[in-house]
């Protein structure tokens, strides 16, 4: 292998090739995308953003490759979106195998360390979502959840909080 083969004298392909190889693929990544109805990004689960990560690498490196055919990349794209469909498929019929269960993290101001540990979270990664929270007492903490979105769901012992108006 030569250096300046690789860097210097690759093939070019003309503007006219990398126009109809990205309109094709641009064309065929958005009815795939229209097919697995990708949601808003705050809410996309890991398995999505890597199954779009994956996509749009694929297609990518087969645009600019001239050796490359756009069938090849049409296909995989075509792989991608039929795994990914089935995948759908099972949450809806077999959640269990697909989706996480939600994690409680704190019950009643205490930590579970088991639990903890599952989530794969530090006491420091624990404190820090509590501050984001507005929780600054770990015991005025009724229940810390790590829900299944990536989010954290928290539950507050109303006994601990400061008196509103209402309550005058």
């Amino acid at each position: 292998m030569d250096i300046k083969n690789i860097f210097l004298e690759a093939e070019k392909l003309s503007i006219l090739e990398l126009f109809i190889r990205t309109s094709i693929l641009y064309f065929v990544l958005f009815v795939s995308t229209k097919l697995m109805k990708f949601r808003q990004i705050s809410i996309i689960t890991p398995y999505n953003f890597l199954m779009a990560a994956g996509i749009s690498h694929i297609a990518a490196s087969r645009m600019v490759t001239p050796k490359s055919r756009p069938i090849d990349a049409i296909i995989i794209i075509a792989i991608y979106t039929a795994i990914y469909l089935a995948i759908s498929y099972l949450y809806f019929k077999a959640p269990s195998i697909v989706t996480q269960k939600p994690i409680i993290l704190i019950k009643n101001g205490k930590i579970i360390k088991e639990n903890l540990l599952k989530s794969k979270l530090t006491i420091d990664n624990l404190f820090s979502i509590l501050r984001e929270k507005d929780a600054y007492n770990i015991k005025d903490v009724e229940y810390l959840i790590a829900e299944a979105t990536g989010d954290f769901s928290i539950a507050i012992n109303k006994n601990n909080l400061p008196p509103t108006k209402l309550d005058m």
